[in-house]
């Protein structure tokens, strides 16, 4: 329980899983996960409709989407709410899955160049970043460039 079984990491943070099965995870990484409407453990696809906390208390995911404003989106990086303004940016392969993984373009392209194309949430493996209006963007490891395919121009975002 004291390992997240989303982002790997040891935590102090407040911990849940799905109240049918032991997969934990840290309750801030799941918590997208839940607001994409998936009702199932993402690590064995057990399908449950309670969370279980570590301090013990019970939540039934069907009601989040009754109390959350579901017009809000955060960061899945800095955990910051992406205002309807800022560029968002997409994991291709998460994307095609129908995962909903986002991010501040600045976020993910940083993320990218500090530790390698993978998913900051699932740790996919992918190159190509789909912006919010669905432009595709690949990562060119040698030269650490984003490059934008539409145009052939090269991004520079971090």
């Amino acid at each position: 329980m004291d390992t997240c079984g989303i982002c790997r990491e040891k935590r102090a943070d407040l911990q849940c899983c799905f109240a049918n099965c032991t997969h934990w995870f840290d309750a801030i990484c799941l918590q997208p996960w839940i607001e994409s409407g998936h009702n199932y453990c993402p690590y064995c696809l057990q399908e449950c409709d309670i969370l279980e906390y570590s301090d013990g208390t019970l939540k039934s995911i069907l009601s989040n989407s009754d109390d959350d404003n579901s017009s809000e989106s955060f960061c899945g990086i800095c955990e910051s709410e992406i205002e309807e303004n800022e560029e968002i940016g997409f994991m291709f392969n998460c994307e095609n899955a129908g995962i909903d993984h986002q991010f501040h373009m600045t976020c993910l392209c940083e993320h990218i160049v500090n530790y390698g194309p993978r998913c900051p949430e699932c740790g996919s493996f992918c190159i190509h970043i789909l912006s919010g209006n669905h432009e595709e963007i690949v990562f060119n490891r040698r030269t650490q460039d984003f490059i934008h395919l539409a145009t052939n121009t090269i991004y520079l975002f971090c």
